[in-house]
């Protein structure tokens, strides 16, 4: 038996970007007895403002209510903050609701992992350009679909299998989820096509993958390069940016090292070790007492088109609601639409 609190709550979203204004879908999920019941939710923002207090009407043997919020940038918020969080509470109680996530395996009991049930929110100035359309094709799972619609991006899902160049028509850039060369079997038909379409303009954002032999095509990409087992583990670590005034770097917003503040669990993993001279590596960092690593990022033109590896950890930080990753992100599917790398 798991004794459990009455109460949890979850979102439609691990993190929640706030140009100015945006709906929050709320679910909150009660156990054991179900008797019809009615519970108000309060909800508390730091660095944002939250509409007002909820109420919600249980009938009997409902498990789960979902509902809407409203949450906004506060007219007066603290200078520079970019970054702040949402926590929710059963009215009139001072422990805050948390999130349960099930753990579901034939071989032991189903039980719930109960972890801190806040929110994180991104308040930062995010410059995106209108019309990005971007395509995504799955790899071993991460949030950037997600964290591309927060950002107000139009973005289709592609299966590798069977794709056309018909599919890729009208796209700007297209994503690859972390590990797709080493999981999705698809990416063996789909390379011709997707090498193609740069060719003829499109923008192909490969993002981290592991040098191992399970890669399900010998090359990645139009341009070639090569895979390492180099990372950095040091949050902190410092960046030095190698190519400060590159496009990349500086549209539609210009990337500092206040972009890499607050990092989670690591920098990035899985660099590039060897890679073709029409590469151009931007950054460069090391753990303590290690030599410098250059291939966590490097992009290259393609005929009309443009190639990008990115060993950063940005799915680690998207879910934790690091500004400055969703900053990076706006930056590498603007690539093209500016005009650059042709």
């Amino acid at each position: 038996m798991q004794l459990t609190p009455r109460y949890s709550i979850s979102y439609d979203v691990p993190c929640l970007v706030v140009g100015g204004s945006a709906t929050l879908n709320v679910h909150l999920h009660r156990y054991g007895a179900l008797p019809e019941e009615s519970v108000r939710l309060d909800f508390q923002g730091d660095g944002v403002f939250v509409g007002k207090d909820s109420a919600v009407r249980f009938l009997a043997g409902q498990s789960v209510m979902h509902l809407s919020i409203a949450v906004r940038k506060p007219t007066r918020g603290k200078a520079g903050q970019t970054r702040g969080s949402l926590t929710a509470y059963l009215h009139g109680d001072e422990v805050p609701l948390m999130t349960a996530i099930p753990i579901r395996y034939d071989h032991i009991p189903h039980q719930e992992v109960w972890v801190d049930g806040s929110l994180p929110i991104v308040t930062a100035d995010i410059a995106v350009p209108k019309g990005l359309q971007v395509g995504y094709i799955d790899g071993a799972g991460d949030d950037a679909p997600e964290a591309m619609k927060q950002l107000g991006v139009e973005v289709k899902r592609l299966n590798a299998a069977t794709l056309t160049l018909e599919d890729l028509k009208g796209l700007t850039s297209v994503v690859l989820g972390i590990r797709a060369f080493n999981v999705n079997q698809g990416l063996v038909a789909a390379q011709p096509v997707l090498e193609n379409w740069v060719q003829n303009g499109g923008h192909l954002i490969i993002q981290y993958n592991t040098a191992t032999r399970d890669q399900v095509t010998d090359h990645m990409g139009p341009v070639p390069f090569k895979l390492g087992r180099d990372r950095v583990t040091v949050e902190e670590t410092p960046a030095t940016f190698l190519a400060p005034t590159h496009p990349m770097m500086t549209y539609p917003n210009a990337l500092s090292e206040a972009d890499f503040a607050g990092w989670v669990q690591e920098r990035g993993l899985y660099f590039a070790s060897e890679w073709d001279k029409a590469f151009v590596p931007l950054l460069e960092w090391a753990d303590p007492g290690e030599t410098p690593k250059q291939g966590a990022w490097i992009t290259a033109p393609s005929g009309e088109g443009q190639v990008t590896y990115c060993g950063l950890s940005l799915f680690r930080e998207w879910r934790a609601g690091v500004p400055g990753a969703y900053r990076i992100l706006a930056n590498l599917l603007a690539f093209q639409t500016a005009g650059h790398g042709k």
